[in-house]
């Protein structure tokens, strides 16, 4: 039996195992397939899981197999491969050994970070809320990296983790060693086969370490000016070689490079990787940490009026324990408020809860992107606004017909209700059948966006009527440009949905890995 039927008998095997294992912990099983890009070999093959809508690569030989054809360790191995996986770009297929491919059964990929002094591990003072070692140590979690070898140089004390980071060893490298090469060279033996680097006193961006592995070592992320940054990848003969001279040797990757797309954030970020020491470059930090989170397509009050107040409350919210969960909470919380005072006929309180619940809103998420806190209750805010958002139009709607004694004015809550729910089905028509939000497809999309009836818009028509003392007028109005907007978005998509075939590796990956794609009826707008 060749190797590549030996293969075929243990692909059936581990499907078979896969599948059992999937029947009490996975939504979808794990498949076994030909390798798109490499040969069919006896140590090629793929493995593919779609709702993850990629294909990656893995090394299959008989040890690395044994554990799934004796039933142990199932559950485990599907965890840490779909941890690696999200750490994939989507749609791509790396052959085995290639830096990003996974091995079943094998160890987690090392990192190797150098802390030159204690600032580096102290929050206080530190752009985002964070410390710039906690940062790096989440998204390195994120990206399914685990305990990653600090080097800290003698005489520095050493490193104090937040409660729940991921546990790190420790290598103290010489005092005079002053430079991440320089620490990596005078480390010597300790340093891991093949391992990515960064200096702790760096903000990082995650497409940069992503990329990074990627390509074979060495290499050096490079910036704008082609000077190199102390990131990139290395073995630990690339160091012995090399020493302090790796920069000399090593490949660039230029940020320019990498794609600017951000999913979540609908729109081009540029990559970055900055220096973090003086004051004038925390400042630079704070100004690029907060474009990093702020979403791209805006409509023009979340644009002109939402913004500059978010980021006022995250810069003062980022260093105190207070949480995005708290936020969201409390968000809901303004809004129910907000909705009894507009079933009770108290229109212009009820609107300025409306507008502070629509500026909380965004701050809750700007601050998980920021401080990298993902929970269960943020996947369901979308869902949570959907609801107090209706329960407003329907309470505005009760009011009105009330003070007027005109039923049309509750039947026009309900159609404003309707033109939501419709809206919301195009947007995940459109998302599920090209990967992108309605808004990103082409320019009128975007410049569409800005004026689409949605609740910013809504909420800002209201609150002119409220204060103008027309308060049905606006009502209608709303009423009316809902009716408009789904009428142009069923139009798009419906051109959209006859061209574009489907495709399941089609969706985009996550970036931050802050807003998992948990909506089905109910989408981000």
């Amino acid at each position: 039996m060749d190797d590549c039927e030996r293969l075929s008998h243990t692909r059936r095997d581990c499907k078979q195992r896969v599948v059992l294992g999937r029947t009490r912990a996975q939504k979808m099983p794990y498949e076994w397939a030909p390798c798109p890009r490499a040969s069919e070999s006896g140590s090629r093959c793929t493995l593919s899981r779609p709702c993850l809508r990629a294909t990656f690569v893995c090394s299959v030989d008989e040890g690395d197999l044994r554990p799934w054809r004796e039933g142990g360790g199932v559950l485990e191995q599907l965890r840490r491969l779909e941890k690696s996986m999200r750490s994939v770009a989507s749609g791509r297929a790396l052959p085995c050994g290639e830096p990003g491919s996974v091995a079943i059964g094998a160890g987690p990929v090392r990192t190797v970070i150098f802390v030159p002094q204690p600032g580096v591990w102290q929050r206080e003072g530190t752009p985002g809320g964070l410390s710039l070692l906690e940062r790096q140590l989440k998204q390195l979690a994120a990206l399914g990296f685990e305990a990653p070898l600090l080097l800290v140089p003698a005489g520095q004390p050493v490193p104090v983790l937040e409660p729940g980071a991921a546990p790190a060893h420790l290598e103290r490298v010489p005092a005079e060693a002053a430079s991440v090469l320089a620490a990596l060279a005078a480390a010597g033996d300790a340093l891991p086969s093949d391992f990515l680097f960064l200096g702790a006193d760096y903000l990082v961006d995650s497409r940069v370490l992503r990329a990074l592995m990627a390509r074979r070592g060495p290499v050096l992320a490079s910036t704008g000016d082609g000077a190199p940054a102390p990131v990139g990848r290395a073995s630990a003969a690339d160091i012995r070689s090399y020493g302090v001279a790796l920069a000399d040797h090593a490949e660039r990757l230029p940020l320019a490079e990498l794609d600017p797309y951000v999913p979540e954030l609908r729109g081009a970020v540029v990559p970055y990787v900055l220096p973090v020491r003086t004051a004038a470059e925390r400042r630079t930090a704070w100004r690029v940490l907060l474009d990093q989170v702020q979403k791209r397509s805006l409509d023009l009050p979340g644009q002109y009026f939402d913004t500059p107040f978010e980021n006022f409350l995250v810069r003062r919210l980022a260093p105190t324990g207070v949480t995005p969960n708290q936020i969201t909470v409390a968000t809901t919380l303004l809004a129910v408020v907000a909705g009894m005072f507009f079933l009770r006929g108290w229109l212009r309180v009820g609107i300025l809860l409306a507008l502070v619940v629509g500026v909380l809103d965004g701050v809750d998420g700007k601050l998980a992107r920021l401080k990298l806190a993902t929970s269960k209750l943020g996947e369901l805010e979308h869902v949570t606004d959907f609801f107090y958002e209706n329960f407003w139009y329907l309470a505005i709607a009760a009011h009105l017909e009330t003070a007027t004694g005109l039923v049309h004015f509750w039947r026009t809550g309900l159609a404003l209700v309707a033109c939501d729910l419709a809206d919301n089905l195009v947007y995940a028509a459109v998302r599920a059948r090209t990967g992108r939000m309605l808004d990103e497809l082409a320019p009128f999309d975007r410049r569409f966006r800005k004026v689409a009836g949605r609740r910013n818009v809504y909420v800002m028509l209201l609150a002119l009527g409220f204060v103008s003392g027309h308060a049905a007028a606006a009502f209608l109005v709303v009423a009316v440009w809902a009716g408009v907007t789904v009428a142009v978005h069923v139009g798009r998509a419906l051109g959209v949905l006859r061209v574009a075939r489907p495709h399941p590796g089609r969706e985009l990956p996550q970036v931050s890995e802050i807003e998992p794609a948990s909506r089905v009826l109910v989408s981000e707008k």
